[in-house]
């Protein structure tokens, strides 16, 4: 058994439960994790308030909470805001190290494995007395827009990570072209599914807030952000009015503006639901939609709601995202509203039978997360063979 020590990008009951969540609760049924979750600044009372508060108050309180498995929470310190700043990152990195080493030490640990999923920890490298170092990388951080720091200023951060740990993590081979080149080792593990949850055969109410929305319903389940089209979504509103839009999830209302969303008559924004209420969901639409913009950022996500669609049997339309594209058999993937519209009318149309029901089962049956946990054990065990 090893002990992971993980600096996640994001708290462990974050609305959005993503990739490195599922990970860690599978890693933690044979391994001790610490999973420290991102450290709040004060701006963040007001991208986020409630959660701010909360975590804050976890660690003036102890900061410690078990989790599944083999798993430690801990909330950390507030830290200084604008982490991407050169003086800001001086700054923090010694309070989170200081900070995880007692939490550490209370536990009685001694770390095998640091991992980290923020681009600018390449200070932590070592810390901790590992034997192993791995960069998860979700994001493309080359594109996204930090406060106060420039592209360059990140991607140096990044790669000076890159080249102080043993192994970096992708979900998307673009990803993992970019930063290839300055690791010694690199991975690609795509994202996956809960094949059980997710399974059209399980018995499952609807939910209730969902009911009184009528049918035919297209809906997705996820973040709404900037990287959501809206126009691309109002469009398909206003060409089928007997069509419910459901949009589900937590809004960051500092990335996007909701109201022309808000003021469609057809259009319904319901708040985020736990992860094991996710299946009712999308077991309540009739369609599933993947509405992303197409943009440099999102060419390298690779969202977790395309496989728990497919494993779910539904149909799908989505935006040309390269992670997208690659299930093309399976999800009518589209490059306009009009062409969206097209492929709803033609879904409701012709609904998929059984055998057409379980083809789309059977395409997500090679991503569940007990397979992409293995495939982490095995890259552990090399790692370990190589030292």
């Amino acid at each position: 058994m090893k002990t992971i020590v993980c600096h996640s990008i994001t708290d462990w009951d974050a609305p959005q439960i993503v990739s490195r969540h599922h990970i860690m609760e599978g890693l933690a049924q044979n391994h001790r994790v610490l999973f420290v979750e991102s450290p709040r600044a004060p701006h963040s009372l007001v991208t986020d308030r409630s959660k701010s508060l909360i975590q804050w108050k976890r660690w003036m309180t102890g900061g410690l909470r078990r989790g599944p498995g083999n798993m430690m929470i801990a909330s950390p310190p507030p830290v200084f805001p604008f982490f991407y700043t050169p003086l800001s990152n001086n700054l923090n990195q010694p309070i989170i190290r200081e900070f995880t080493r007692r939490t550490l030490r209370r536990l009685g640990w001694s770390a095998d494995i640091y991992w980290t999923y923020w681009p600018n920890s390449a200070a932590q490298v070592g810390s901790y007395g590992e034997t192993h170092a791995i960069y998860h990388c979700t994001d493309n951080i080359i594109v996204a827009k930090y406060p106060l720091t420039t592209t360059d200023i990140i991607v140096g951060m990044e790669r000076d990570l890159c080249e102080r740990v043993d192994l970096m993590i992708t979900r998307t081979q673009g990803m993992a072209d970019r930063l290839g080149p300055h690791c010694k080792r690199s991975a690609v593990v795509q994202g996956g599914v809960d094949l059980g949850a997710f399974d059209p055969a399980r018995p499952m109410s609807e939910p209730g807030n969902l009911s009184p929305i009528p049918h035919p319903r297209v809906g997705m389940v996820g973040t709404l952000d900037d990287r959501l089209d809206v126009d691309l979504i109002l469009g398909m509103a206003r060409a089928l009015p007997e069509v419910s839009f459901v949009l589900i999830g937590h809004t960051r209302a500092h990335l996007i503006d909701t109201a022309p969303l808000e003021a469609a008559p057809n259009v319904y924004l319901l708040p985020a639901v736990a992860h094991t209420q996710v299946p009712r969901c999308v077991r309540a639409f009739d369609i599933c939609l993947i509405p992303f913009e197409v943009n440099e950022y999102t060419k390298e996500v690779a969202p977790i709601k395309l496989y728990e669609c497919l494993a779910m049997g539904k149909p799908i339309v989505a935006t040309r995202l390269p992670y997208i594209e690659r299930e093309r058999d399976s999800v009518s993937v589209v490059d306009s509203s009009t062409e969206a519209i097209d492929a709803v009318k033609r879904m409701l149309d012709q609904p998929l039978d059984a055998a057409q029901v379980a083809r789309q089962r059977d395409a997500a049956r090679p991503w569940s997360w007990d397979h992409q946990i293995r495939e982490i054990e095995d890259l552990l065990i090399r790692l370990e063979i190589s030292a």
